[in-house]
């Protein structure tokens, strides 16, 4: 987990390196359709219950900026609400955990125009997620608190799920550019979790505290609206009207003549 929390930091100021370099062109609002999955790598707990994994559909609700120095190369940054877990049904276990997330994606995207107006985007970048709520049904019990912040602390090192997540986010989209500076995004994006989102906690065997290694997947199936914040005006300087050609009006000098 500390070389997790010390790469988090790196990218971190990578990022902001990055951000006094580049100007935020653009803000959007982002909203998807999520299908979430869970994978315990604990070998024990992976051989009995990950045949068992289901998806468990959710949603996010996300607003972000974007920044960039030219055309092609372009970094997201988001804020919002995303929903993850997974159901379980078989003949090892039932039942479905929701966890509900405030996540932080970064993502460093490259652009390329197709046709007219349709440019396609393709990325990678880092996510943080925190969990500020959770719920757990299982043989037909609910646990409505299953982040348990309300815990003393001496109790807390027993808590089952570990409320932050970090891990990879891969998107590929599509980009419409319309009139008036207004832009659509319709894409895809996959989080691939590489923290374990479980603690080791007697709460899985009741007996001796043990980690299962839960891991996150997310595919989102997204659509956003952008709006341009700068747009590159060339000053097209007016022509000076042609000076009219004033004739000259210094009086002519005339030579007397004289007569016979």
């Amino acid at each position: 987990m500390k070389k997790i929390a010390k790469l988090s930091l790196m990218l971190l100021f990578m990022l902001l390196v990055m951000q006094t370099q580049a100007q935020i062109k653009r803000i959007g609002i982002k909203s998807g359709l999520n299908l979430s999955k869970g994978e315990f790598v604990n070998q024990a707990y992976g051989d009995q219950f990950n045949s068992s994994m289901k998806n468990l559909t959710g949603g996010e609700l996300m607003f972000y900026w974007e920044s960039s120095k030219n055309d092609y190369f372009v970094t997201q940054v988001g804020l919002g609400y995303t929903g993850k877990g997974f159901k379980m049904s078989g003949d090892s276990a039932n039942g479905r955990l929701r966890l509900h997330y405030l996540e932080l994606p970064i993502i460093f995207k490259f652009r390329l125009p197709i046709a007219g107006p349709i440019k396609i985007m393709a990325g990678f970048g880092p996510y943080f997620d925190f969990a500020f709520a959770g719920k757990l049904v299982s043989d037909g019990s609910t646990d409505h608190d299953i982040i348990e912040y309300g815990m003393e602390k001496s109790s807390k090192d027993n808590r089952p799920f570990n409320p932050a997540d970090i891990g990879l986010v891969f998107s590929g989209n599509f980009e419409i550019n319309l009139p008036q500076g207004k832009n659509i995004e319709v894409g895809v994006d996959y989080n691939l979790g590489i923290s374990k989102i479980s603690n080791n906690s007697t709460y899985f065997t009741g007996i001796d505290p043990i980690n299962p290694g839960l891991k996150s997947g997310v595919l989102s199936i997204t659509v956003s609206y952008l709006l341009d914040l700068s747009k590159d005006k060339k000053k097209v300087k007016k022509a000076k009207p042609d000076q009219p050609q004033i004739p000259d009006t210094q009086p002519t000098q005339v030579t007397p003549t004289t007569v016979p």
